[in-house]
């Protein structure tokens, strides 16, 4: 899902996050679609990647913004949402769970500003 503010200066996203820093932009068949931020702050294409083995999830933001990694834990007793640490298995297309997409949403919008909607 695609947020995007009225104005359309911003659009973003939950995002898959893999260990080499790689993030999803999008699905296919085969996985999650990933792009690695350049130096510009551009997007390059990445390649597609088995979405189960994302480290976590990130909100991201056309205009270059990133938020903090919720970091995939192992077991349910490193579960803490509170230090953004989740117990999940995401599938193929490494999709965030819905609690953790709405707080991503939350961070997404807080980086805008109040004037922005």
């Amino acid at each position: 899902m695609i947020w995007e503010t009225d104005d359309c200066a911003h659009e973003g996203w939950a995002a898959a996050e893999f260990s080499d820093s790689r993030v999803s932009v999008g699905s296919e068949t085969g996985g999650a679609v990933v792009v690695r931020w350049g130096p510009e702050g551009e997007a390059e294409p990445a390649g597609l990647l088995d979405g189960r083995d994302a480290v976590g999830w990130c909100a991201v933001c056309e205009c270059g913004w990133r938020g903090p990694l919720w970091a995939r834990v192992a077991t349910p007793a490193e579960h803490d949402t509170a230090r953004r640490r989740v117990h999940a298995a995401p599938g193929l297309h490494g999709d965030a769970p819905d609690d953790v997409k709405d707080a991503l949403h939350r961070e997404w919008t807080d980086h805008l500003g109040p004037a922005t909607f």
